[in-house]
């Protein structure tokens, strides 16, 4: 986590490419989509990405950016800030004392000419401890008020910090036109209202009106963020643009499913509530410390006397154990540079399986122990951040203890000078760790993402046959499940063609097919084994012939596979879906970074698929 390179990474860690969709490439090879998402820093608009959140107490999206730190997903817990609806917006209450108008999308008038207040407000859920940001754009002002008059956030705040496009101002100042914004800390009340509006409840303003626009609110410190529409009643989530921990390379767009993080104070390992505890051991707030975000504050621990099995440890019970679990844990040496982790259950250690996931540039630390209870770590980086994951290597059945202890230097012969840094602290069912899901004093789960696009008529789609190349990079977190990924939709709603399925039954091995949809039945037409091609990469080029019901597959440069299935005709067909609902079961969905999509509006030649899956 401590390279430098240089990018195009702006003060936010937000890339500021341009969206790119390759006119020439369309225009030279006859594709009508053609999008190379390792290259973009927001999406074709065509495409709807949605992530809902439906706590709204902060987003669970993180990713790694182009500096290799852990980055929150850009997003606006304001709902409907673009005042889509009503006069002053659906989603958001008026208060009685002023006028407002709406003035056009994105544009709220506000006035009042007495002694009274008007404002627009919505509710939103906040984290206790947790720093949020709210901004308006006030265009223009008409008469005299201040900064608090302008907009206020209302419930229980520790403490707030006003700013002008970016610069510290003093509350109760004439405001002024621009990026007005407060920072400002939830306390334990657990619910904010944002405010937006002009006069204070006793303040006689006469004659003032002021004209804003887009209200939005986040979490963590932004002195000038960028603003993000959320035109609908939900807040916004943005896609996820990631890259490789290890080599920074961009990985393309991050499409997931859901999991929860159930490990709570997962970066403070705090013993509040008893989710962690310390076995003659010691920890320490490393407030200072610069930890996988760039920010600063992580914990370190160590013995408090010498001897055996000194840990930090989360601790749970009555939990369902009929499913395969994945921890994962930023680690930095300090006083030692080795860490045994172990999930066990009230047996004791389970058998798991340890992979080293990043660490900085020049490291070379190494595992010992795996397939046993007590896998261990060594020559960890003192300087930077390695991302380790447990595995267990079998689900321990039914409910009862499921526990992870991290052993400073080993479980023996421990010192109080085997110290450790740890940050980030992930327990999730699956095979492989997801993204990071930051917690508190409660578990946080991450909904999926889905990537629609509704009007494939903007592809010039051809119901009699078309083709489809992919290139993506699978992240095989579910097991003994089927998740499908990518699909031509029946019209108007209903399963369809799905290019792009993984089996990962262990009786047929990890491999990766097409699939024909016929109403709730499904025909296998196509099973192929793939073969990856450079780093876990799958690509592929498929012809689709709804009319027919026929596919075409080609796979990682592998002969073509052709297939009539007998499932019937698919002669109508909607929108392209990635990870939706209608692929598959609720729970059965793909993680992926999908890197590129193509598709042209006829049936290429074998050979031509042969040559794009080189």
């Amino acid at each position: 986590m401590n390279r430098t390179r240089a990018s195009s990474v702006d003060a936010f860690g937000t890339r500021n490419q341009r969206n790119r969709i390759y006119p020439a490439l369309e225009a030279s090879d006859g594709s009508t989509l053609s999008l190379n998402f390792t290259q973009m820093s927001s999406l074709d608009s065509r495409f709807t990405f949605t992530r809902s959140n439906t706590s709204n107490i902060w987003t669970t999206a993180t990713f790694i950016n182009s500096r290799g730190l852990v980055q929150l997903a850009d997003h606006n817990l304001v709902g409907n800030s673009a005042f889509v609806g009503s006069s002053v917006g659906t989603g958001w209450t008026p208060t009685a004392g002023g006028t407002f108008a709406n003035s056009g999308i994105g544009s709220i008038t506000a006035s009042v000419t007495t002694s009274n207040q008007s404002w627009i407000s919505r509710t939103f859920v906040t984290k206790p401890g947790i720093r949020y940001s709210a901004s308006v754009n006030v265009t223009s002002i008409a008469g005299t008020l201040n900064y608090n008059q302008v907009f206020a956030v209302a419930g229980s705040i520790s403490s707030d910090v006003f700013y002008r496009n970016g610069s510290v101002v003093t509350a109760g100042t004439t405001a002024q036109t621009g990026l007005l914004t407060i920072i400002f800390t939830a306390g334990a009340g657990g619910t904010n209202t944002f405010r937006a509006g002009v006069g204070a409840s006793g303040t006689n303003q006469e004659n003032v009106t002021v004209v804003f626009d887009s209200p939005r609110a986040v979490e963590g410190e932004i002195t000038q963020p960028t603003y993000f529409v959320s035109p609908s009643g939900s807040e916004y989530q943005a896609p996820r643009f990631d890259y490789n921990p290890n080599t920074l390379a961009p990985r393309g767009l991050l499409i997931e499913g859901g999991t929860s993080n159930i490990v709570r104070y997962s970066e403070t390992l705090e013993i509040t509530g008893g989710f962690w505890g310390y076995n003659a051991a010691t920890r320490t707030v490393e407030s200072s410390d610069v930890n996988p975000t760039g920010g600063t504050g992580s914990i370190s621990f160590a013995p408090s006397s010498d001897g055996s099995s000194r840990y930090a440890g989360v601790f749970l019970t009555g939990q369902t154990t009929a499913s395969i679990y994945t921890y994962s844990v930023w680690l930095k040496g300090k006083g030692t540079t080795a860490c045994v982790i172990s999930i066990q259950s009230s047996a004791g250690g389970q058998n798991a399986t340890m992979t080293i996931l990043s660490q900085p540039a020049g490291a070379n630390a190494s595992i010992t122990g795996n397939g046993t209870g007590f896998p261990r770590i060594s020559n960890l980086s003192t300087t930077g951040w390695t991302k380790v994951q447990v595995v267990l290597s079998a689900n321990l059945g039914g409910t009862g203890t499921l526990n992870v202890f991290m052993y400073p230097n080993d479980t023996s012969s421990q010192t109080t000078a085997d110290s450790l840094y740890a940050w980030g602290a992930q327990l999730e069912v699956g095979v492989q760790a997801s993204s990071y899901i930051p917690t508190g004093s409660s578990t946080v789960a991450r909904t999926r993402d889905e990537l629609t696009m509704a009007n494939i008529s903007a592809l010039n789609f051809n119901q009699s046959g078309g083709t489809v190349f992919m290139r993506l990079e699978e992240n095989p977190r579910d097991q003994n499940t089927n998740p499908y990924f990518g699909q031509f939709e029946v019209s108007p709603s209903g399963r369809g063609w799905a290019f792009a399925r993984f089996n990962h039954s262990a009786s047929a091995g990890r491999r990766m097919f097409p699939i024909a949809f016929s109403g709730p039945s499904a025909t296998l037409i196509s099973s192929s084994t793939v073969t990856r091609s450079v780093s876990g990469e799958y690509k592929f080029a498929t012809t689709l012939e709804p009319s027919v019901a026929r596919m075409t597959v080609v796979v990682s440069g592998g002969s073509p596979v052709v297939t009539t299935a007998t499932a019937g005709t698919l002669t109508t067909i909607g929108a392209l879906k990635f990870n939706n609902t209608s692929e598959s079961a609720a729970t059965d969905f793909s993680s992926v970074w999908l890197a590129e999509f193509k598709y042209w509006p006829s049936v290429l030649p074998n050979e031509t698929l042969k040559t794009l899956t080189l």
